[in-house]
């Protein structure tokens, strides 16, 4: 409409106005946490963001070593003013998350190719978070079956 103040859609990459684009994530948190958890926006204290699955995945990942494994963490947060980081705990070496930037949504890029010596299971905790200390976890395992293959 004209006049209309635009965000980006989680999950989508469509531009939405920004009035829609607080009704479809209110109706996220009422779906994640039952409609008498809805927060009130401007409300005190902190609402912490939520990840938008997909692209964040679910469950665990299986790999090879010297096979890469890469996917997208997203969050986003309540109101579409909030400014959403993303960070990680417990990464294997070598990993990276891509560039942070505080923004709503959050979308970073995983990326790991495990080496030989990287056998077995890694637990990976991504952590969203937004100006107001609101704090949201996400954690899956990456499963790495040595397959004797030197990279």
């Amino acid at each position: 409409p004209p006049g209309a103040e635009w965000n980006t859609l989680p999950g989508s990459g469509h531009l939405i106005a920004n009035d829609l684009f607080e009704d479809k994530l209110k109706r996220s948190y009422a779906a994640k946490f039952g409609a008498a958890a809805l927060p009130v926006a401007g409300a005190p204290g902190s609402v912490p963001p939520v990840f938008v699955i997909p692209p964040t995945p679910t469950e665990d990942q299986t790999v090879s070593t010297c096979q890469p494994v890469t996917f997208k963490v997203e969050a986003v947060g309540f109101d579409s003013n909030d400014q959403v980081g993303l960070t990680t705990r417990n990464m294997p070496e070598g990993a990276t998350l891509g560039k942070q930037e505080m923004q709503n949504p959050a979308l970073r890029v995983f990326q790991w190719t495990p080496r030989p010596n990287q056998g077995g299971s890694h637990k990976v905790c991504f952590v969203a978070t937004n100006l107001e200390n609101g704090v949201a976890t996400h954690c899956l395992n990456i499963n790495v079956n040595n397959n004797g293959a030197m990279c």
